[in-house]
């Protein structure tokens, strides 16, 4: 007995000098990597059998405490086996202490439980599976129709993975807004359904890439193939993602967005919007007239390229509009290429209801010779001729 407890107190203290290990090594979110967690215990001499490792790092059991998982894991296609790459360490220090776990009896319980687990999820899945291609074969025969097309997942699968999501995300972001933006990377207020897959998908969420597309064809509402705000923020509030499915949603599946492009690179879409933005931006700061003045030195009535660059850098949509396009909007305005953009053409652009079906310009004749902008000196000595004093 005297031995026994000798035993429980060197482990005891083994745990603790794993934990600090651990407390070191971990990032500022608390998370270890898998191969040092390992490597911890081998330093702090904590025995870890195979059947341990299997259910830590092989089983649901990781829900517990992993962090990120391995993105090219081999996963079942019903979600139950898991591969963590790197753990909270708090939690994992807890879930090793787990008393049913201090036994080589309660490991190999915990092992079964979760196979048979798996044997049942697998088995009832087939069952659905069968039962779904023998009733669409008897349609096919019926109307002698090709047979449909197998629904994706179940919608216990569904909300499993919602649920995988959803604390995913949580664990990333502090708000659901703040996840849309960073999804939304040219700031469009939409992403387009691949898009969000791919978002998810590198949030190591591990499940199969199926799960993901199925939730956000959900999430999809309005099948114009893209999430916008409000759509997201719905299906990642909802208690029930069944209860939201949308009739017919599931059978048509992703919509996939058909993109134009104005050029290589640059879709009409996003020249539209890019417009808008900075006729927006143009309205809040005074209007069209105040704004060319302002870069309108000499009052010539005509502006540069770089003075118009150099506008829509002050009104803060650098980082909302991409440099390319920039240049195609203000090509747009420079009609015959001068480089000499007059107040008409910059207008006609900016308050276009569609900047890629605009009308000609009207009254904006121009010059022979549209006035050459004056250096400094110029300036100055032309102020002593006015004066007479040259």
């Amino acid at each position: 007995m005297q031995s026994h407890a000798q035993g429980r107190i060197e482990l005891a203290q083994q745990r603790d000098q794993m934990k600090k290990l651990m407390r070191s090594v971990a990032n500022e979110r608390e998370e270890v990597p898998i191969s040092d967690l390992l490597l911890t215990a081998e330093l702090a001499n904590v025995p870890l059998t195979d059947d341990q490792k299997k259910l830590f790092f092989t089983t649901p059991y990781a829900n517990k405490y992993a962090s990120t998982w391995e993105p090219n894991s081999a996963r079942s296609s019903f979600g139950l086996e898991c591969t963590p790459r790197s753990v909270k360490w708090r939690a994992f220090d807890d879930a090793l202490k787990h008393s049913k776990l201090q036994s080589a009896a309660g490991i190999e319980a915990a092992l079964k439980h979760y196979a048979d687990k798996e044997a049942a999820a697998i088995a009832e899945q087939k069952r659905r599976d069968d039962e779904a291609a023998e009733l669409a074969r008897s349609r096919a025969t019926a109307t002698g129709k090709e047979p449909e097309r197998m629904k994706g997942i179940s919608d216990e699968q569904l909300r499993m993975v919602h649920k995988i999501v959803k604390s995913r995300l949580a664990t990333q972001f502090a708000e659901i807004r703040t996840a849309f933006r960073a999804f939304d990377k040219d700031h469009s207020g939409n992403i387009s359904a691949a898009e969000c897959t791919d978002a998810l998908m590198s949030l190591n969420v591990g499940v199969p890439r199926k799960w993901i597309d199925h939730l956000v064809n959900i999430a999809d509402y309005d099948r114009d193939g893209e999430i916008n705000y409000a759509e997201f923020a719905r299906i990642l509030t909802c208690d029930d993602p069944v209860a939201i499915k949308k009739d017919g949603a599931e059978d048509e599946g992703l919509v996939v967005r058909t993109d134009e492009y104005f050029k290589p690179g640059i879709t009409k879409a996003e020249m539209r919007r890019s417009q808008q933005k900075i006729r927006d931006m143009l309205h809040e700061r005074g209007g069209l007239t105040k704004m060319f003045r302002a870069i309108d030195e000499d009052k010539s009535g005509y502006c540069s390229r770089q003075e118009l660059r150099q506008l829509i850098l002050n009104l803060n949509l650098g980082s909302v509009v991409r440099p390319a396009v920039i240049e195609e909007l203000i090509t747009l305005m420079d009609v015959d290429g001068d480089d000499g953009i007059a107040y008409k053409e910059f207008a006609r652009v900016c308050t276009s209801d569609d900047v890629l079906n605009m009308g000609e310009v009207r009254g904006a004749a121009r010059k022979a010779e549209p006035k050459r902008k004056l250096t400094k000196k110029e300036k100055a000595r032309q102020r002593k001729r006015d004066l007479g004093l040259v």
